[in-house]
């Protein structure tokens, strides 16, 4: 399971690359009413991933794919809200 788990991040890394280059390229495009509704997208979608972080996980898929628990997962993303997308 961790190796198959390895792979998939390994994809989704490379998926986060893209989805910054990206990023980059349409921000100067972007006027400033469409800046904020971007900005006002963004905090929801942190505000349902943050909600679904609460929900218990199986303990076995905890230590077999390598997920956090809830209470790291809500610190993580705490983390990247204030380092990524402030």
């Amino acid at each position: 399971m961790r190796g198959v788990m390895a792979r998939i991040a390994e994809d989704e890394t490379r998926h986060a690359e893209l989805s910054w280059a990206i990023d980059d390229w349409a921000h100067e495009r972007l006027s400033d009413t469409e800046h904020a509704t971007l900005r006002e997208a963004r905090r929801r979608a942190v505000e349902t991933l943050r909600a679904e972080l609460t929900q218990p996980l199986d303990a076995e898929l905890i230590a077999q794919a390598g997920m956090p628990p809830p209470e790291v997962a809500a610190a993580l993303l705490t983390s990247l809200e204030r380092e990524l997308w402030a």
